[in-house]
């Protein structure tokens, strides 16, 4: 709650380039934009120094999305990224689902308030089944209905290998094994049998 804008956020980037020490961040509830993540993220590319990342409540939007998206996929140090009520809508869910194809160190992501709707939830399902390291994912209050949830399930199922009355064919030679032992879907409109 410092109300760092984007300027700030360009600033913390020239500072994150030459970090040597620092390990967890968290800037939440400030007012960096997308601007201030774009800078940030395009830092975190090539510093792979910080473990832990808190943007949530910035108003960082699908461009601050995508930006935190493609740094997860040539940044080997984030263990865990909170992006929490940042509306990065069904285009940042989809980046981040195509980066975590590739990120093989983020461990958590917390998505949680970010309109990221049925489509953003079938996106991030097809990435379960390809990621190897996540095991923690919010994605409470999205708006995420059953159609959504089926594909999140469908995603597990074939990350896991595990074959179910959704009908999914086990998981491929070769392909990692999904380990995620943690999925909030809190606050979204889920028929309850879905999760049974």
């Amino acid at each position: 709650d410092n109300d760092i804008s984007s300027l700030g956020g360009m600033s913390m980037a020239d500072a994150l380039r030459v970090n040597q020490s620092l390990l967890v961040l968290s800037l939440a509830n400030n007012s960096l934009g997308a601007k201030g993540a774009k800078a940030i993220a395009t830092t975190l590319e090539v510093s792979h120094r910080l473990r832990v990342l808190d943007l949530g409540r910035n108003s960082i939007g699908q461009a601050g999305g995508t930006a935190m998206a493609n740094c997860l996929r040539s940044n080997s140090s984030l263990t865990a990224l909170g992006m929490v009520w940042n509306t990065v809508g069904e285009t940042g869910a989809q980046a981040l689902s195509e980066a975590l194809r590739h990120n093989n160190t983020l461990v958590a992501l917390g998505l949680g308030w970010n309109s990221i709707g049925n489509v953003g939830a079938q996106h991030l399902g097809q990435s379960l089944a390809a990621n190897g390291t996540l095991e923690s994912l919010g994605l409470n209050n999205n708006d995420i209905h059953d159609s959504g949830a089926r594909s999140l399930v469908k995603g597990l199922e074939e990350g896991t290998g595990i074959t179910s009355h959704v009908g999914v064919k086990p998981r491929p030679k070769g392909s990692k094994k999904c380990k995620l032992n943690e999925l909030d879907l809190q606050g979204n409109p889920v028929s309850s049998i879905l999760l049974n």
